[in-house]
């Protein structure tokens, strides 16, 4: 069946009030900054700007769904600081990472269009980035697994990732080591305590070393990085060397992927 769309224009919160309740799965917003960019009466909405997001914030969580998906752009620093503690106080929304957008020198080109007379004008036109916001709606009264989705789900579920943790105990039994093996050289090499080595390749809070761990710990040991590599590089296209692993967070490979959508509810 196809799917079907359904273009809607208007005020975002009287559209938004037509909507059944729990039925969005994502709330993209790109609201009014309150810069007060060139003069416009939009961009100006003085000491109610917060209230203002609130408001339409509020009717955003109603229709998402329990775990639904929030972004908001934005570019000012202060009134996302105030932003944030007025979402945390008021609503369901709980922040979950901050993506910034370095926009280079552009701005400097634009800086004949300013309005000379804003008390924000250097600071909005000077900003060389902007900021989205990924937010959950997480309701205060569901289960507490709610609170615990994206990668927090994702990286502690066993089925996931399986060929890179596949991978990780052939070396193991190749090699003839054990994992303290791995441990012991890392703290040799380092001085350390080999701490996250309670995560690399396992099913809770699944962590991929980083390069300087690898060249500690793992390469001395006579670890095959090539297979992994072929394996993380299905996705995106790879790019490291064949002495280097990817680092911390490095995107899955598909088939992993492919498990995960299965077995995690996002």
């Amino acid at each position: 069946m196809e799917p079907t769309f359904q273009t809607m224009q208007g005020d975002c919160i009287e559209i938004m009030r037509t909507l059944p309740d729990a039925s969005v799965d994502l709330v993209l917003a790109d609201p009014p900054y309150n810069i007060k960019v060139r003069g416009e009466e939009w961009d100006n909405l003085g000491a109610g700007y917060i209230d203002w997001m609130i408001e339409w914030l509020l009717e955003a969580q109603r229709v998402l769904k329990p775990n639904g998906v929030l972004y908001i752009w934005h570019n000012d620093m202060p009134q996302i600081a105030r932003l944030l503690v007025a979402m945390e106080q008021r609503t369901n929304f709980a922040l979950m990472s901050f993506c910034v957008w370095d926009k280079g020198q552009y701005r400097a080109q634009s800086w004949k269009n300013r309005d000379p007379d804003s008390d924000t004008a250097p600071r909005s036109w000077f900003n060389v980035c902007e900021y989205c916001m990924h937010f959950f709606n997480a309701p205060k009264d569901a289960d507490s697994a709610w609170k615990h989705t994206g990668l927090d789900r994702i990286n502690s579920n066993p089925e996931c990732y399986r060929p890179i943790k596949d991978w990780y105990y052939a070396e193991l039994e190749r090699l003839g080591i054990t994992e303290e093996d791995v441990v012991e050289k890392y703290r040799q090499a380092t001085g350390k305590s080999g701490a996250m080595f309670r995560h690399y390749f396992k099913d809770s809070q699944f962590a991929i070393p980083t390069e300087a761990v690898w060249q500690a710990a793992f390469e001395p040991l006579g670890f095959d990085a090539t297979p992994l590599l072929d394996l993380v590089k299905k996705p995106h296209g790879g790019g490291h060397s064949q002495t280097s692993p990817p680092q911390e967070d490095t995107t899955p490979c598909a088939a992993a992927t492919t498990r995960c959508g299965k077995a995690t509810k996002l």
